[in-house]
């Protein structure tokens, strides 16, 4: 009788093992939901940080330019940290990288939010460079050459690629939409990196 019993259980208990959710499940599902938010905040935390930098022109002293890089690359190294994050955790929208988790955004987002995610995020991120671009032109050739300033300008270059190339990962398709806003944006011969990343997809780019 006993025997008889927990195999009319058997059923019930294979039921609940297979609806009940998993917290590993659910961890990820609410890592996908809330990732494509964190992007457009990280980038738009990023922009704001660089437009409160204040200008830099030919005039600007040494003490000067070298605080206002050092926050710079203060700013991009947190967004490309903050980025990396998800970035490694293989979470994307739209496809490409990270595309087990893709399928499940899609049906989160819909494709009219993942595009809209994507022409946003391209824009902070235009907004970003061109910002950038232009207070880096604007450093005197004499300030620009000492060795601090010139380890500062690699630094932003190179850290403004990896909050570039992150971002990407996780915003499929982004680096069109990207390319497509920049235009024939002519980029300082300081930002090398970053036209190599971008150059490649633009026939209108230009490194000065």
């Amino acid at each position: 009788m006993l025997f008889a019993k927990f195999l009319l259980a058997l059923p019930l208990f294979a039921t609940a093992s297979l609806s009940a959710p998993t917290g590993k499940t659910v961890a990820v599902i609410e890592r996908a939901s809330s990732s494509p938010v964190d992007v457009l905040s990280v980038v738009s935390n990023l922009q704001t940080g660089v437009n409160g930098l204040g200008s830099i022109t030919p005039a600007s002293n040494l003490t000067d330019v070298n605080l206002k890089l050092t926050a710079l690359v203060s700013a991009l190294n947190s967004a490309a940290s903050s980025l990396t994050a998800n970035a490694n955790a293989g979470v994307s929208v739209g496809g490409g990288l990270g595309s087990t988790l893709s399928g499940l955004l899609g049906s989160l987002l819909g494709s009219s939010s993942q595009t809209q995610l994507k022409s946003q995020v391209a824009t902070v991120l235009n907004e970003a460079i061109t910002t950038i671009n232009t207070l880096l032109g604007h450093i005197s050739v004499d300030v620009a050459k000492q060795p601090e300033i010139a380890a500062l300008l690699s630094s932003t270059d190179s850290s403004l690629v990896k909050v570039i190339s992150n971002a990407s990962k996780l915003v499929s398709g982004l680096l069109a939409t990207l390319v497509a806003k920049l235009g024939g944006t002519n980029l300082t011969s300081s930002l090398g990196q970053v036209y190599n990343l971008l150059g490649p997809l633009s026939g209108l780019l230009h490194l000065a």
